[in-house]
């Protein structure tokens, strides 16, 4: 198996693009892990995540996309990581 790519998206109130980006993700057709750090939305970020099989961290109130990318690091079980923002979206092959 390929290794494990860590997938890090660092959210606040995202509902809007991050089907977008986690459709992108996805269409790599690779072996990876997708944490999506919900960071005090009041929207469905956190719901539209966990229907695309995310691992998802939910903060109540805002911390910020340092701490956010951080706490997500200390779950991250990837061989890679890498950091992605909800509203860009990946086109098919980008990281191959």
């Amino acid at each position: 198996m390929d290794d494990l790519i860590s997938i890090i998206v660092p959210c606040k109130n995202g509902s809007n693009y991050i089907k977008e980006a986690l459709e992108g993700i996805k269409a790599q057709e690779m072996n990876t892990e997708v944490i999506v750090v919900d960071d005090g939305s009041d929207d469905n970020t956190s719901q539209i995540a966990r229907e695309y099989g995310c691992r998802v961290i939910r903060n109540e109130k805002s911390k910020g996309p340092v701490k956010a990318k951080n706490d997500a690091l200390k779950i991250a079980k990837g061989n890679f990581i890498m950091f992605h923002d909800h509203d860009d979206v990946m086109n098919k092959g980008a990281l191959k």
